[in-house]
């Protein structure tokens, strides 16, 4: 579909459908692979899969293959259209706070992982244990003679 011939209203109900400005900050000036995309993504292949879709239908992104070694990878790229979103979510800062985003997930996974070790490691059976014996003692959790020392 050529550009003259897009509605306005199509290219923002791609921004507004889920992972739709996300696709476009991740193609970006560069370009990108299908892997890429999905693993950088918070979205089902399924969705992806619709949303280039729809962006290679509204001629936000198109496609090149590229060499790499010995292999060649297709890639996604962002066409004119996509290339003028692209800059205007820099301009507004869209793609910073995307990137704040991704990596507060990824930090929120980091922590989610040491909380799982602390789990498995049976740790939370050890602070179980020291909070069972003050809750004996009548110190209760969150009462104002109540403290986290696990040491006594």
């Amino acid at each position: 579909m050529r550009r003259s011939e897009v509605p306005s209203d199509q290219i923002s109900d791609f921004l507004d459908s889920k992972g739709g400005p996300e696709l476009i900050l991740e193609i970006g000036t560069k370009g990108s692979r299908w892997k890429d995309l999905i693993n950088e993504l918070q979205i089902s292949t399924a969705t992806l899969e619709r949303r280039l879709e729809t962006a290679r239908d509204i001629d936000l992104v198109g496609t090149e293959s590229r060499e790499s070694g010995t292999s060649v990878s297709n890639y996604y790229i962002l066409n004119t259209l996509g290339e003028m979103i692209y800059h205007q979510m820099h301009n507004t800062n869209t793609a910073s706070t995307w990137s704040y985003l991704k990596d507060t997930r990824k930090e929120f996974e980091s922590q989610k992982e040491q909380l799982i070790e602390w789990v498995k490691n049976d740790e939370i059976l050890e602070v179980y244990k020291a909070h069972k014996k003050k809750e004996q003692t009548g110190d209760r959790l969150g009462s104002p003679d109540w403290d986290d020392d696990t040491d006594s």
